[in-house]
């Protein structure tokens, strides 16, 4: 072998052992409650983390791929995130540097699932596998299925996942194989913009573009009841277990009962052409950001208005609430803390591009994504101070 093809070998060499895929050998396994109740209960408790402002940059990572609505996935001192690019990117919280990145198909829309050390990703575009199940630990794939494309959220229950594919089928699968536990056949004519959520132990729910509700046996796909909203619905529903909370793109939301589907209170929150994004939970309340700049809050119970305010821009994804303050990204590049008691903005900052992603908590940071493809994460002032001291 010459000089030249040593060269080349030995850069070759170098650039796979620096691409060494997502594996994170030292990733922990966050505790699953084991009831409905109890996870739906710990999605609630998550608007009691404590974020305190002002908030200065720590660091900006470029994931090199633009982002659809997903969440960033916190796991101990990780953030996974999936990229438009098909890719998942393995963050550590304290530096901002890569561990770890891998591409599962052209492009990743929905936020994955995570099973024990697993992470299990829909894959939106240009893979003919339109799930696939990855071991963080070991880097290695255990399962995929083809299927067609999924472009909303998976939802682990138990020891399965559940999701709706581009066919408008939903399926429920093993998470240890992925071996199907049971399939359900909707109107392809009709999509599913919307994540499936879970009701109880027993039922999960689906909606459907034209905002059909279906509420069905998680056990066995078969329909428990059905409710027509009679408006587009494009964001996912949230529940707090006794009711489930859907937005839709015609300035209304609707509280269902979980049990009957039946209409406990809707509530006109904007004209007619007003896109409603989904709602979070915090307290006895709920809060919505609109597509006219509006973010409300509402009582769980009646629907009443708490308060209400308006930012400059069209409200681009779903209010996140901490303990003290509900965080809202607008269009105009802005994320501002509103005090989540008044609605008073107490903070904000300016991105580089707009953010239409959901963001995450955890003790005093805030993990954001904005375009063109950067992956912020901010650190209380308070805690910058600390350090030096």
């Amino acid at each position: 072998m010459n000089k030249y093809n040593l060269t080349y070998c030995t850069i070759l060499f170098t650039f796979l052992a620096g691409c060494s895929g997502l594996k994170v050998a030292d990733i922990g396994v966050d505790e699953y409650r084991s009831t409905s109740a109890e996870r739906i209960q710990s999605e609630i408790e998550k608007a009691e983390i404590p974020v305190a402002v002002p908030l200065g940059e720590e660091w900006v990572y470029n994931a090199g791929g633009a982002f659809g609505r997903v969440e960033p996935i916190l796991i101990g001192d990780h953030v996974f995130v999936g990229t438009r690019k098909g890719e998942i990117h393995g963050i550590a919280l304290r530096s901002g540097k890569r561990v770890g990145a891998d591409g599962f198909g052209d492009a990743i829309d929905g936020t994955p699932a995570i099973v024990g050390t697993d992470i299990v990703i829909p894959v939106s575009w240009g893979s003919k596998k339109g799930v696939v199940s990855h071991n963080l630990r070991s880097g290695h794939k255990s399962w995929s299925l083809r299927v067609p494309p999924v472009r909303t959220d998976i939802l682990r229950i138990d020891e399965d996942v559940v999701f709706v594919d581009h066919s408008s089928t939903v399926r429920s699968v093993r998470s240890e194989d992925g071996s199907e536990n049971w399939v359900r056949e909707f109107d392809i004519s009709i999509p599913f913009l919307a994540s499936p959520v879970e009701l109880s132990d027993d039922v999960i729910a689906v909606v459907d573009a034209r905002g059909h509700v279906t509420a069905m046996n998680k056990d066995t796909g078969n329909p428990v009841w059905e409710y027509s909203l009679g408006f587009p619905v494009h964001s996912d529903p949230v529940t707090d277990g006794s009711r489930m909370y859907i937005s839709t793109t015609r300035g209304r939301l609707f509280a269902l009962n979980i049990r009957t589907g039946s209409v406990e209170w809707q509530n006109v929150v904007g004209r007619e052409d007003v896109r409603l994004l989904s709602a979070s939970l915090f307290e006895d309340s709920i809060v919505v950001g609109a597509s006219s700049g509006l973010v409300a809050v509402y009582q769980r119970d009646t629907g009443l208005e708490v308060w209400a305010t308006t930012t400059n821009e069209a409200v681009a994804a779903r209010p996140l609430v901490t303990r003290d303050y509900i965080f809202v990204s607008s269009m105009d590049r802005i994320v501002r803390a509103l005090d989540r008691r008044t609605g008073e903005n107490q903070w904000q900052a300016e991105l580089k591009g707009r953010s239409k992603s959901e963001m995450a908590a955890t003790e005093n940071s805030l993990v954001i994504l904005s375009e063109p493809r950067l992956i912020y994460y901010f650190v209380s002032e308070s805690v910058e101070v600390a350090r030096a001291e």
